[in-house]
C-alpha cells in the first residue's frame, strides 16, 4: 500500500512510504520520486539528487531512482540550477518515494546578451594516495553540462557565475565524488577521487583469473607486468616494453583479445599509455604478447566479456594467435 499526497507549492517535501511486510527489516532501501517547480508544479529535469555517496540526475519528467541506500537516518540533497538547494533528513526503514518542490531563485544574467553568465572551471583529477592523475573521468554539472578528463587528468567546464553548482565525478575503481562550487571568475581546481575498495577487490579477482590462465604458458624470466609496475612511465607502452626487452621475440600481439600482426603489432602499442593498461603477459617463450586494458577489466567485472584459454597455432607466416 502506498500513501498518497497532493502537491502544493508551499510544501518543500512530501514523503510517500511504500510499505513492506510486517517484521521485515531492509538492510538497504530505494529512494525514488519526482522533483517539481514550487511555483508552476512543472517537472525539474537535470536536477542532481544525492543520498550518501550515491547520486543521480532527474529525467525530463523530473523523476529519479536511487537504489542501494542504507536504512537509517540519511540526508537527501537536491540541487538544480536556478533553484534553492534542498537538504532534508530522511529516516529510512523501507523503500521511500519523495516529491520535492524546489523554490526558484533569480539567475544573474549578462546585461548585453540576456543569458546566464558563466565562468570556466578548469579541473584536474587525481588519486589522493599516489597523487597520480586519473584519466577519462566522467564529469557532470547542473543543467546537463558534461565533460571528461583527458590523458593528463584535465577537464574544462562552463558553470554559472555566482551561483552554487554541483559537480559530480565518476570513474571505474573510484568512489563517486560530488562537490558544490560557487565561482566568481574562471577558476582552477583539483579533485581527488578516493579508491573504491570493493571494486578493487573485484578487479583483483579477475586479474587472478587471468594469471591462473597464463601461468602454464608464461615465458620464464619474463613475469607478467601489473598496473603498479606500469604506472609512472612517461613513455608509450611500446617504448616501455621495448626497454624491458619484452618485444624481442614477439610474433603476435593481442590487446583485449583482439589480434594484431605485422606492422600493426608495434603500432597499436605506440597508441597506448601504460596508465591505461591493467596487465601485460608474455607467453609461449616470448612469442605472444597479451595486453589487457583497464576498460577490458571493467567489462570483466561487469560480466560483459568472458576469457578463453589462449591458443597459439604455429605457422610460418604469419603466426595465428588466439
Amino acid at each position: 500500500m502506498t500513501q498518497s499526497a497532493v502537491f502544493h507549492p508551499s510544501l518543500a517535501l512530501v514523503i510517500l512510504l511504500t510499505a513492506l511486510p510486517v517484521g521485515v527489516t531492509a538492510q538497504t532501501v530505494t529512494v525514488s520520486g519526482r522533483v517539481l517547480d514550487a511555483t508552476s508544479a512543472d517537472p525539474v529535469a537535470r536536477a542532481t539528487v544525492s543520498v550518501e555517496s550515491r547520486f543521480t540526475i532527474t529525467d525530463d519528467d523530473g523523476t529519479f531512482v536511487l537504489a542501494g541506500i542504507e536504512s537509517g537516518s540519511q540526508v537527501l540533497t537536491i540541487h538544480a540550477f536556478g533553484y534553492d538547494t534542498i537538504r532534508t533528513e530522511l529516516v529510512l526503514s523501507r523503500d521511500t518515494v519523495v516529491e520535492v518542490a524546489l523554490t526558484p531563485v533569480p539567475v544573474r544574467l549578462d546585461p548585453v546578451h540576456g543569458a546566464a553568465r558563466t565562468v570556466v572551471l578548469r579541473g584536474v583529477v587525481r588519486d589522493p594516495g599516489s597523487d597520480r592523475i586519473v584519466r577519462y573521468v566522467a564529469v557532470l554539472a547542473d543543467g546537463g553540462r558534461s565533460a571528461r578528463s583527458d590523458r593528463l587528468g584535465r577537464f574544462q567546464l562552463d558553470v554559472p557565475q555566482d551561483a552554487p553548482t554541483t559537480v559530480s565525478l565518476t570513474s571505474f575503481g573510484y568512489l563517486p565524488l560530488r562537490r558544490t562550487v560557487e565561482l566568481h571568475a574562471d577558476t582552477g581546481m583539483t579533485f581527488y577521487l578516493a579508491p573504491d575498495e570493493v571494486v578493487h577487490r573485484m578487479i583483483a579477482r579477475e586479474v587472478q583469473r587471468l594469471d591462473e590462465r597464463a601461468t602454464p604458458l608464461r615465458t620464464v624470466g619474463m613475469p607478467a607486468l601489473d598496473r603498479e609496475s606500469l604506472l609512472g612511465s612517461d613513455a608509450n607502452l611500446y617504448q616501455l616494453l621495448e626497454s624491458r626487452r619484452y618485444t624481442a621475440r614477439v610474433r603476435c600481439v593481442l590487446v583485449d583479445d583482439v589480434q594484431y600482426l605485422g606492422e600493426d603489432r608495434a603500432g597499436i602499442l605506440r597508441t597506448m599509455l601504460p596508465a591505461d593498461v591493467e596487465r601485460v603477459e608474455l607467453l609461449y617463450r616470448g612469442q605472444m604478447l597479451r595486453v589487457y586494458t583497464r576498460d577490458f577489466i571493467r567489462r570483466m567485472v561487469l560480466g560483459q566479456v568472458q576469457i578463453r584459454p589462449p591458443v597459439y597455432v604455429r605457422e610460418t607466416d604469419p603466426p595465428v594467435c588466439r
